[in-house]
């Protein structure tokens, strides 16, 4: 009879517990739910950058943030629409509006900062007080780390292609990462250098997880074979390539035989 009662007391507490967890959270929600909204003017200012403002969500989030009355900068590359938008916020919500004509794609080029400077001249042009652009010298750096970055662009392209084969593209394009890497890790500039050997690091973390399944498509790739990961691995110490090749050949050499004997 009392080990009867211990386990309804148990079970009781038990249920409790669950019923109170699951208040807490319709509390949380509903508070979250039923809050003022904040003030966006009076915590971040009153002017809103918004990129892609002429479509889809980059729209309705240009059209809210004027509803809660904040001025918007819309950037895009399309003049017409960017004028058709400036005119509809305007003439819906009484906000003010500027427009900055400038693709976003360009800033993964080595030409970016070029874009970006003729941007911020525009809107000095539009609004005189403007005093937030760039001084020469970040520009200088802005331009080194877009050259640094294409790189990353490139690869990003590659793998993320849809009309072809990408499993042996992997490391083709992680090594010319890594080369970049290696390369700017010396160099003079000390925002540059800092970024660079934090990405190493990431670089070399993510390598050990990964290595194997971008290796094996590559020996797979009759352009390249065995002979492609000897060239690359068999001396560099920093990705422990010695290691790293006797175990992809050991892993092929095991999937080799066990497809044989099927």
């Amino acid at each position: 009879m009392a080990l009867t009662a211990w386990c309804f007391f148990s079970l009781a507490c038990l249920g409790a517990f669950h019923v109170a967890a699951l208040s807490f959270r319709l509390l949380a929600y509903l508070a979250l739910c039923l809050r003022p909204p904040k003030d966006l003017r009076r915590r971040y200012g009153a002017w809103a950058v918004v990129t892609g403002p002429t479509s889809g969500i980059g729209r309705s989030i240009s059209l809210e943030l004027a509803r809660l009355g904040l001025n918007v900068v819309l950037v895009g590359r399309d003049a017409a629409k960017l004028r058709d938008m400036s005119e509809t916020i305007s003439r819906t919500h009484g906000v003010k509006t500027k427009t900055v004509l400038f693709d976003l794609s360009h800033a993964s080029t080595a030409q970016g900062p070029s874009e970006y400077i003729t941007a911020f001249d525009q809107l000095v042009v539009q609004d005189p007080s403007f005093n937030c652009a760039p001084s020469p010298s970040q520009w200088t750096i802005a331009e080194k780390i877009c050259k640094l970055l294409v790189v990353f662009y490139d690869a990003t392209v590659v793998v993320s292609g849809s009309l072809y084969p990408t499993s042996n593209a992997y490391f083709k394009m992680l090594w010319r990462v890594k080369w970049m890497l290696g390369n700017e890790a010396s160099n003079e500039n000390a925002t540059i250098k800092s970024m660079v050997l934090q990405m190493k690091k990431k670089f070399l973390k993510y390598w050990k997880l990964s290595y194997l399944t971008m290796c094996i498509p590559i020996i797979l790739d009759p352009r390249c074979k065995v002979e492609f990961l000897n060239y690359n691995l068999k001396d560099d110490t920093e990705v422990e390539g010695p290691k790293c090749l006797a175990i992809v050949k050991r892993k092929f050499k095991e999937m080799l035989s066990v497809y044989s004997s099927e």
